[in-house]
């Protein structure tokens, strides 16, 4: 069966505390298998039969929404789409004292939405778009981001979900080589 990523909006953050094993159990009702969860943000992996994602995204939505009370922005991505991700590198290598950032969105922005966030770089935010994801690194050498992932979703006129690349990469090494 083949293997999917799953990053949740609104999982432990603004008063949502989720437990892990919670999650564990929703996906698993919904009838996926080897269901694991990478720490506390909402990061599962699991097992379906091929399902196209956007109809993993809204079944898995519609179930959180209805068990959680709230709804939960839902981002699946494949090993393969989550491995090309990682290899991607717009702004070179990392410096000291600089994060790099991707946000999952649910497609590609419109031309004039993409710009718009590209106008919003500086010398902290670095913003590069990349499929259906905003790949963005802060400077904090240089002081702290006045930006947010509302921000982005602001501007872009999507919902997002962001991660550290460090999360990203981590969750490639241990389940998915």
């Amino acid at each position: 069966m083949p293997v999917y990523i799953a990053f949740l909006r609104a999982i432990n953050v603004g008063g949502h505390v989720v437990k892990m094993d919670v999650l564990r159990q929703e996906f698993s009702a919904l009838g996926f298998a080897d269901v694991n969860t990478y720490i506390q943000s909402g990061n599962v992996l699991f097992q379906s039969a091929a399902t196209p994602a956007p109809e993993l995204e809204q079944l898995i939505a519609a179930r959180l929404e209805q068990t959680l009370g709230y709804a939960v922005a839902t981002f699946v991505r494949t090993p393969e789409q989550l491995i090309d991700l990682a290899a991607q590198q717009p702004f070179g290598p990392l410096p000291a004292q600089a994060v790099d950032y991707v946000s999952f969105l649910p497609a590609a922005p419109p031309p004039e939405q993409s710009q718009a966030l590209l106008d919003l770089r500086s010398d902290i935010d670095s913003f590069a778009l990349y499929t259906d994801h905003v790949l963005w690194r802060t400077h904090k050498a240089i002081g702290p981001t006045a930006l947010t992932n509302a921000t982005l979703e602001k501007v872009l006129k999507l919902p997002a979900s962001r991660r550290n690349m460090n999360t990203v990469n981590k969750i490639i090494a241990k389940y998915l080589r």
